[in-house]
């Protein structure tokens, strides 16, 4: 079952009531796939395409928010400031 975020924000309950026999696989990936070469019909991407043959059309609009949990805010140094942050992995 997908996540929350995406029933709700997509529709995906009235969809799924609709179209029962419409399979949905979700596949949540940070790499750009070959959406012709791995068989994908549909991907949902953040930021300006570079491939213009591609179909697209805008559905919404995102906000990236940065969050830690104390522990590791207490590991990496308490930063408090995403300004005064680098990059970093867990």
């Amino acid at each position: 079952m997908p996540s929350p975020g995406f029933t709700s924000s997509l529709g995906y309950l009235p969809f799924r009531e609709r179209y029962p026999k419409v399979v949905i696989e979700m596949l949540v990936s940070e790499r750009t796939s070959n959406l012709v070469e791995e068989g994908i019909d549909l991907a949902i991407r953040n930021g300006t395409l570079a491939d213009s043959s591609l179909v697209a059309r805008k559905i919404g609009e995102s906000a990236i928010i940065a969050v830690a949990s104390g522990d590791y805010l207490e590991r990496k140094g308490g930063q408090r400031d995403p300004a005064s942050s680098t990059a970093t992995t867990a």
